[in-house]
């Protein structure tokens, strides 16, 4: 009897990985080269950019519909969607993981209707240099990290994992990889997220116009899926411990901590702070750092408010798929930026198993309204111009930049084991914009590292 197994592509997962040649366009490829066969980017007009997200995305009030509609205060923890563990990051520099599962806690109570205890613990292992880890950024396991990471970690399955199953330990123990990180069970995948552009390059540019309709788009997305992962610049000068409430106004501070932003209080009064801004208003927020953490009030003039704003938005438990065919396992280290019109991205795999059906795909992006088309070559090298040779499975628009796991319109069978087959996404737009690639930078990961087979 032939196996019948459901699998997912992730094609641009978190590190969208080799679209292009080194030789081809002398772009550094060192990861893993040997995964991709082939590869293809078309209509290559604009430059490389060597940072994510280049592409900056002004949004106005008017862009976010009936922004009216969003109430003066809102707190999440008043409809029981904020989970309290009582554990907080202590002296380790790994606020960014308790802001991502945090992120993700509030997904699975949101899809499941209780709460899950997730291992931040595992998700500072797995993603550190350390013993050998095959997936590991050049880091310790207690220094800091983003948004990013977590999701490369989450789309490649190598979690998400129970606290139970990994409690939260201060301090950074060694400990093997392959005998300890990796044998922990993954008990849910992340299928989606949003990441929230920026609105500049650097905080210090924005206008207020610019500062009202970021925030008001970072409401939306509370109300709707209840947890956002945020940044700061944590500086102890700037915080009142008597009312807990913080404001930064300096432009020349570099963000250099993570939070949960979880509600907001317009009227919040500005005597409330420090150091006083012009006007009320504030976000709140959960702080990982003590030992169980804290919540506390941000101004929404502070350079920060509501900065790399990102959200959970899918959430499954680890049976969804059977197989994740997947070649990317760190963040995005580059984009290739595209002017208005088309382009396309062409990835190569087999099959493991007799009988197997493709069922879903995965792409990452990094640039709003982004219209889709997903073609299946059973049979081809990659290399074919015509898409007569593929078959159309799904199409749409990626309204925002993030994870996104497209479900085909009917499961598409791929024959006998060791079936090649190719993965190609025609992308299009009516203004710039970007396309990520899996590159390492400025040292993010060890090459030498690197799983390669």
């Amino acid at each position: 009897m032939k196996r019948r197994i459901f699998c997912l592509i992730l094609i641009i997962s978190q590190l969208p990985l080799y679209f292009v040649s080194a030789a081809e366009y002398s772009i550094d490829t060192e990861l893993n080269p040997e995964f991709v066969e082939y590869t293809e980017i078309a209509s290559f007009e604009s430059s490389e950019s060597e940072y994510i997200p280049s592409l900056i995305s002004v949004v106005s009030p008017a862009d976010l519909g009936e922004t009216d509609t969003l109430p003066e205060k809102y707190d999440a923890r008043d409809d029981s969607r904020i989970f309290e563990s009582g554990v907080g990051q202590y002296t380790d520099n790994t606020c960014w993981t308790f802001a991502s599962c945090l992120a993700s806690e509030t997904a699975i109570k949101e899809k499941f209707g209780e709460f899950t205890n997730l291992s931040e613990q595992h998700l500072k292992y797995a993603s550190s240099y350390e013993n050998d880890n095959p997936y590991g950024y050049n880091k310790t396991v207690n220094s800091g990290g983003n948004f990013k990471i977590f999701e490369a970690y989450a789309s490649s399955w190598r979690g998400l994992v129970k606290e139970e199953d990994d409690p939260y330990v201060y301090g950074g123990a060694a400990r093997d990889y392959e005998t300890v990180t990796a044998k922990k069970p993954v008990s849910f995948h992340v299928s989606d997220t949003i990441v929230i552009p920026n609105v500049a390059q650097k905080v210090g540019e924005v206008t207020p116009e610019q500062r009202l309709a970021h925030i008001n788009e970072v409401k939306k997305y509370i109300m709707q899926y209840g947890c956002s992962f945020g940044s700061m610049y944590w500086n102890s000068s700037y915080n009142n411990y008597t009312t807990h409430a913080y404001f930064n106004k300096s432009d020349t501070s570099i963000s250099n901590h993570a939070i949960s932003i979880i509600g907001w209080d317009d009227n919040y009064s500005k005597s409330n702070f420090k150091e006083t801004p012009e006007n009320d208003g504030a976000f709140i927020i959960k702080n990982s750092q003590s030992e169980t953490g804290y919540y506390m009030y941000m101004s929404y003039e502070d350079l920060y408010a509501g900065w790399d704003a990102a959200c959970v938005t899918g959430i499954n438990t680890s049976d969804d798929y059977g197989i994740n065919y997947n070649y990317n396992y760190f963040e995005p280290g580059a984009q290739f930026t595209f002017e208005p019109g088309t382009s396309k991205t062409t990835v190569n795999f087999k099959s493991n198993y007799d009988g197997e059906i493709l069922k879903a795909v995965g792409a990452y992006t990094v640039s709003r309204n982004l219209g889709y088309s997903v073609y299946i070559g059973k049979g081809t090298s990659g290399n074919e111009s015509n898409e007569a040779k593929y078959t159309l499975v799904a199409s749409g628009t990626f309204e925002m930049p993030g994870l996104h796991t497209v479900e085909l319109a009917s499961p598409y069978a791929l024959g006998k084991g060791g079936t090649g087959y190719s993965v190609r996404i025609i992308y299009s737009s009516l203004e710039r914009y970007g396309v990520p690639i899996e590159r390492n930078i400025t040292g993010g990961v060890s090459v030498s590292n690197v799983k390669t087979e």
